[in-house]
């Protein structure tokens, strides 16, 4: 069995890696020809003005951002950062749908430069004590400036690689690299002096409203594609139910249709790593059965362009109070159980042994016992968890008010019909619940889950923090 680690380097890694030879040679020929004609153009109109230049003007914001000719080498990478980009696309109708939205956006402010030359006002520098600033100041002279398109083509490549780095599955890390990268960019043009504040806020406004634009479609497109997976999806996780009797049948699909959180750990890629996953308070098994789905999907070759990769389970323990749920799970679920990817156990969350796991999930269980309880079982959960193991655990915002009422309502009913005696809820404010989860090493974020529901519901994604 891989290690967490290298399962999840692999997981994004191999699958970015996957699509670099694609179409290869047209994203070679996009990028060329895209920087040789806008550098052809550019240099032109830097030349040649058609109009006097209107000189921009100095804020307090140029004043307070000192001159660091140390960023110059970050200046120079927007052209690292736009190149390497094109490498990543896997289908060829998208490469050119974004060739053509990062080409419209360039001719629409060459066109501002056309009718509206700008010049950023010469800084009180003597450049030739900085040699390698005079080079670029006399190649790329302080025409041009408004809007910067410096910033506006590094923030529409920054929106772009974000989607591309979500649908690889890339950890969190690097969506966080590519964004510092991109502000790195953008806070190098005030620190050489090769713009202005006001170049930067117009450059940031086009870049932005270009890549809203151009992902616009997409999304929109995926959107429904999407949801007609979700529908196949849920068809495929409940369809196993059948040999469980009727009530276990309509139950998994209702819960599934019904729930969001199933979809969202697969949008968010929030399984998309862990091998070995402890579900407590496996109910009947639906998360094994999702999670089992989800990986026979993929594999067909059916699976959201834009989500992260598909889980790839190796196996998920399930621990349930409830006896003839255990037994529907192990019917249900028979062919994965035989073959040690699913194992079903009854046992008390307060007492079972939850062994060494890469990812525990508990979700709507834990304000059934006690705080102390509480506390004794996340605290057990952070021992089970391998080094850079995760818990997900979904729980009612207590201080949400009427929608917290209404889902504590809901919770006694479904819970009593399933055969259960339920008596206090031990519920508690959302913060509360992080600053526990924090006193035990967790780092914590929150991912509501409410949408389309009228309940309190929080997503809560607390991981293990780094040994110092």
């Amino acid at each position: 069995m891989n290690t967490p680690d290298v399962h999840r380097a692999e997981a994004w890694h191999r699958r970015a890696a996957s699509v670099i030879p694609k179409h290869l040679m047209l994203k070679s020929i996009v990028t060329t020809v895209f920087i040789s004609l806008f550098f052809a153009a550019y240099f032109y109109l830097l030349r040649h003005p058609a109009y006097p230049p209107t000189l921009m003007p100095v804020t307090a914001l140029d004043q307070l951002i000192a001159f660091e000719p140390l960023a110059l080498p970050l200046y120079a990478s927007l052209w690292v950062y736009v190149s390497i980009l094109p490498a990543f696309f896997e289908d060829r109708e998208e490469l050119l749908h974004y060739g053509w939205s990062m080409t419209l956006m360039c001719v629409l402010g060459l066109l501002t430069f056309y009718f509206w030359p700008t010049a950023a006002p010469a800084p009180d520098i003597d450049w030739t004590q900085h040699p390698d600033m005079d080079i670029l100041k006399n190649i790329d002279a302080s025409g041009n400036a408004c809007p910067s398109l410096h910033v506006a083509t590094a923030i529409f490549s920054g929106a772009w690689f974000h989607r591309l780095l979500r649908r690889f599955g890339g950890p969190p890390w690097t969506l966080l690299l590519n964004w510092v990268w991109c502000a790195g960019i953008v806070y190098s043009t005030l620190a050489i002096r090769q713009h202005v504040a006001v170049d930067v806020a117009a450059g940031l406004l086009l870049g932005a409203v270009a890549a809203r634009l151009s992902l616009r479609p997409l999304i929109a497109a995926e959107s429904q594609t999407t949801a007609a997976f979700v529908k196949r999806l849920i068809g495929l996780a409940a369809a196993p139910y059948k040999t469980s009797g009727s009530y276990a049948w309509h139950f998994a699909r209702g819960k599934l249709e019904g729930d969001p959180a199933f979809a969202h750990l697969l949008a968010a890629g929030l399984l998309s790593a862990p091998a070995r996953i402890l579900d407590i308070g496996s109910g009947q098994g639906l998360l094994t059965a999702w999670l089992l789905a989800a990986r026979e999907s993929a594999e067909r070759g059916d699976w959201p362009a834009g989500w992260p990769a598909a889980p790839h389970t190796e196996f998920v323990r399930g621990i349930e109070l409830m006896p003839h749920d255990v037994a529907r799970a192990d019917r249900a679920l028979a062919p994965a159980v035989r073959a040690g990817r699913a194992e079903f156990a009854r046992g008390d969350m307060c007492s079972s042994d939850f062994g060494q796991t890469d990812a525990v999930v508990i979700l709507d269980v834990l304000h059934y016992v006690p705080y102390a309880a509480q506390d004794d079982v996340l605290l057990r959960v952070h021992r089970a968890l391998s080094p850079d193991g995760v818990l997900l655990l979904r729980v009612g915002d207590a201080a949400a008010g009427l929608p917290f009422a209404f889902s504590n309502w809901v919770d006694y009913v479904v819970t009593t019909l399933r055969g259960h005696r339920l008596g206090k809820l031990y519920c508690r404010p959302l913060a509360e619940w992080k600053t526990a989860l924090r006193k035990l090493g967790f780092t914590v974020e929150a991912h509501a889950l409410s949408q389309g529901t009228p309940f309190a519901n929080v997503l809560l994604v607390a991981r293990l923090q780094p040994a110092s």
